[in-house]
């Protein structure tokens, strides 16, 4: 269970590390010195996470069993960058796919925006608090695309867009692993 849990935490990890990267760079690019201070306090949170992490795990079994599980990975160099190179290509995949989508709807935004915006609406719409971001993601268009100048409809057209592409996107993948399944039963069968 606790290994399980590590590489859940792991892939999920490199995926956080992944946005935090895009949007700390394009906040730097907007804001300068204030945006550099941010991404210092972004990192040093996650350093301070494990740090309380390596303190509350002496006193519970569960935690000690998830830390040693955790740290197991620091000898699996090569697993660890094969997570943050898909990692780097499913957030830029996704963050484009939302700039291009925004952008089909005649609204003006600088990929550099985009690169700061979209990673935060892809974290905090995947939080286990809606049902695959419905609603939180609408909220946050309307919150970003409102601060540039567009109206309420324009930033809710755009978020439902969003919604219809990773829709069609996840049910192409939804097609693949039916028929690799059924690829995968074929060559069972055979092999009997």
């Amino acid at each position: 269970m606790a290994k399980s849990a590590a590489a859940t935490f792991v892939n999920r990890l490199a995926g956080l590390i992944v946005l935090a990267l895009f949007s700390s760079i394009s906040l730097i690019i907007l804001w300068g010195i204030l945006g550099f201070l941010i991404f210092i306090g972004f990192w040093l949170l996650i350093i301070f996470g494990f740090v309380f992490l390596g303190f509350f795990s002496r006193f519970s079994k569960k935690l000690k069993s998830f830390e040693e599980a955790l740290y197991m990975y620091k000898s699996q160099k090569r697993a660890l960058f094969s997570a943050l190179f898909f990692s780097v290509l499913v957030q830029l995949a996704a963050n484009l796919a939302g700039y291009f989508s925004v952008k089909s709807l005649g609204i003006e935004l600088s990929l550099e925006y985009a690169f700061f915006i979209f990673p935060i609406i892809g974290f905090l719409s995947f939080l286990p608090i809606s049902f695959n971001g419905i609603g939180i993601q609408d909220l946050l268009y309307r919150f970003f695309l409102m601060r540039i100048g567009y109206s309420d409809t324009v930033a809710l057209g755009a978020s439902l867009l969003y919604h219809i592409v990773r829709m069609i996107v996840s049910l192409i993948g939804g097609a693949f692993l039916v028929l690799d399944r059924e690829t995968l039963n074929d060559i069972s069968k055979r092999k009997k």
